[in-house]
C-alpha cells in the first residue's frame, strides 16, 4: 500500500506513449477529412470534364441562312442553308427550320446523316425544298452569310451526336433533349 502516486498513474513513458495515440487519431482524423474534400473536388472536377466532352460535338453543330453570289456579276444566285459540322464524328437525324423571304417559313431540312464538313443547299421548289448538300468548298459562286437580313433565319438545329444524345440548338442557346440525361441549356447568345 506504500506505493506512490506516481506508480498508480503510470510512467512518464506511459503517458507519453498515450499522448502520441491520441495525436495519431487526431491527425489521421483531419487527413480523412482532407481526404475527403479532396475526393469530392477531384469528383467534381471529373463530372465537369464528361459535361464538357459529351456538349463537345454539339458546340461543333450550326446552320445559317446563307447567299449565294456570282463571282462575275456579284448578283445573288440563290438562298439557302449553310449546315456546318466542325466535329469529326457524323451526326444523325439532322432537322433545320428557318424563315426567308418576308419571314415566311421555309420547308423543314431534313437530313438522315451529316458527315464532317460544312454543306451548302439550296432552296429549290422540288418535293424536299432543298437541293443536294453539296462541301461549300466545291460551290463555283461565293457562299456569304444573310448577317443582316432580318427575315432570313435559322430558327431551330436538331441532331443526334455520335453517342446518340439527341440535341436542340436556337439562335441562343443549346440543350439537351428529354430523350437523355437532361442537361441545362448553354447559353450561345455572348
Amino acid at each position: 500500500m506504500g506505493e506512490s502516486i506516481w506508480g498508480m498513474l503510470g510512467s512518464i513513458a506511459d503517458w507519453i506513449a498515450a499522448l502520441v495515440a491520441v495525436l495519431a487519431l487526431i491527425a489521421a482524423a483531419k487527413a480523412a477529412g482532407y481526404a475527403g474534400r479532396l475526393f469530392r473536388a477531384e469528383a467534381q472536377r471529373d463530372d465537369e470534364r464528361h459535361d464538357r466532352e459529351r456538349i463537345e460535338q454539339a458546340l461543333g453543330v450550326s446552320a445559317w441562312v446563307a447567299v449565294e453570289i456570282s463571282r462575275t456579276s456579284g448578283d445573288p444566285l440563290s438562298y439557302g442553308l449553310v449546315v456546318s459540322n466542325t466535329s469529326s464524328n457524323v451526326i444523325y437525324d439532322v432537322t433545320v427550320t428557318a424563315t426567308g423571304a418576308g419571314g415566311k417559313t421555309l420547308p423543314t431540312l431534313d437530313m438522315r446523316v451529316l458527315p464532317p464538313g460544312t454543306y451548302y443547299l439550296r432552296e429549290s421548289s422540288n418535293a424536299y425544298g432543298w437541293d443536294f448538300a453539296t462541301l461549300v468548298t466545291d460551290v463555283a459562286a461565293e457562299i456569304r452569310p444573310t448577317a443582316k437580313a432580318k427575315d432570313r433565319a435559322v430558327t431551330s438545329l436538331t441532331f443526334r451526336d455520335a453517342a446518340n444524345v439527341r440535341w436542340e440548338r436556337t439562335p441562343t442557346q443549346i440543350a439537351e433533349q428529354p430523350t437523355g440525361r437532361r442537361s441545362d441549356p448553354v447559353d450561345v447568345s455572348r
